[in-house]
């Protein structure tokens, strides 16, 4: 039983961390184009080399352990649909905006919200319990 418990904690852990720094990621590429920027100020379009190769895959991965968790331990599915818009943010990693760094944000908070409620709930209604 504490083999599972600490397999699942590993595994929404780091989905979280993963989906965390994919969206500070992409909240310094839309910030970096402003000088009041705390996070930076680059006018060439370099750090976007690190969107591609850094954010994407971050999400891609986090997504891929989310939906395990689907199925193995019977997450629910609102915790599946709040990284989707993460997928709007990567997809909209085009045009340095003030929106968007505050949409990353919000998406962060977002985030972390139903990550603990998920464990909440999920802890509620599986063989978790004493998690």
């Amino acid at each position: 039983m504490l083999k599972k418990r600490i397999e699942y904690l590993i595994a929404i852990s780091s989905s979280l961390i993963l989906l965390e720094i994919g969206l500070f990621s992409a909240l310094t590429w839309y910030w970096s184009g402003f000088k009041w920027s705390p996070l930076g100020y680059e006018t060439c379009g370099m750090e976007f080399i690190i969107v591609v190769l850094f954010t994407y895959p971050a999400f891609f991965i986090g997504l891929l352990i989310r939906f395990g968790l689907i199925f193995r331990w019977k997450f629910p599915h609102y915790v599946w649909y709040s990284p989707l818009l993460l997928c709007g943010i990567a997809s909209c990693a085009f045009e340095k905006s003030f929106e968007m760094g505050i949409f990353c944000i919000i998406s962060m908070l977002v985030l972390l919200i139903t990550d603990f409620c998920g464990i909440k709930k999920t802890i509620r209604k599986t063989h978790l319990k004493q998690l």
